[in-house]
């Protein structure tokens, strides 16, 4: 019995020895924090101003960014790097021509190229919205001219599920805000106009419910405020001039407007809608921010 007492004593003894032993579980709060590497420092002669974009990663794996000023060209210009390594390629250098005061990033579509805006140059001098290729072939789709459509787009746009782009113009000297598509076809439009003070420099969310979501940097009080807005279908043509009846009146129909009936241009005569086009897209203030 006294030897069996003094044998579990003596692995009592051994399992602290073995314990202290052992290196401590407790691990330092700082030995947990994430490791932050800077892979690129801008200094000039290679860009600045990086702060107000956001990076893109490519299909193949290279991080796309922009930078607004300096660099190359002396008017910024969109770089590619390769993931943690700091080594930079030039994708595009901004020119006054072309635009330049990219003050957004750009989006990657399905088609694989990168779209974006500048704020500035161009055409009218307003900005535009573009396309470059993975190549860096860059494309303007769309100057600004600073009349109906808007001018200064600050945000890139978004690619919608329906295909298309959405973007904003943050309003010029003398015209309102905006907001645009341009359809996967090429075709540019205008689809909403402000005609208060918003200023809209937020990229377009688009919601699980299909809308539309940004967020206004002026407004009514003007603090600012949250947008939601519908998408406007497409203008549906089910028929051709020379078979519109002679009852030209709008006709209120579900959400659409009736333009035309026909009446008595085919035969036999019939009610079926003519042409239609969908009711203009509403714009909906959520949430409204108050000094």
């Amino acid at each position: 019995m006294r030897s069996r007492q003094r044998w579990s004593f003596a692995r009592l003894i051994a399992m602290v020895l073995v314990l202290f032993s052992l290196p401590l579980c407790s691990v330092a709060p700082d030995a947990l924090a994430q490791t932050v590497t800077t892979t690129l420092e801008f200094d000039t002669t290679n860009g600045r101003y990086p702060q107000l974009q956001t990076l893109t990663q490519g299909r193949d794996g290279n991080i796309i960014g922009v930078v607004s000023g300096d660099g190359p060209g002396g008017y910024g210009y969109v770089y590619r790097e390769r993931p943690g390594t700091g080594v930079v390629n030039t994708l595009y250098n901004f020119g006054y021509l072309s635009g330049y005061g990219a003050e957004g990033s750009v989006t990657l579509a399905r088609d694989g190229n990168y779209y974006g805006t500048v704020s500035a140059g161009g055409t009218y001098n307003f900005g535009n919205l573009f396309r470059l290729s993975p190549s860096g072939v860059f494309t303007s789709l769309h100057d600004f001219s600073n009349g109906a459509d808007g001018a200064q787009p600050i945000a890139a746009p978004i690619e919608a599920s329906d295909g298309n782009l959405y973007g904003t113009t943050s309003g010029g000297n003398t015209t309102s805000a905006t907001v645009y598509k341009y359809t996967a076809g090429g075709v540019f439009s205008v689809i909403y106009t402000f005609t208060d003070s918003s200023f809209i420099t937020s990229p377009v969310l688009e919601g699980s419910d299909g809308s539309l979501y940004l967020i206004d940097g002026g407004g009514q009080y003007p603090c600012g405020a949250i947008l939601k807005m519908t998408k406007a279908p497409a203008l549906s043509d089910n028929c051709s001039k020379a078979t519109m009846g002679l009852s030209m009146a709008p006709h209120a129909m579900g959400a659409n407007i009736i333009l035309g009936l026909h009446t008595g241009s085919i035969s036999p005569p019939s009610s079926k809608p003519c042409c239609t086009i969908s009711v203009p897209p509403r714009m909906t203030a959520i949430t409204r921010m108050e000094a």
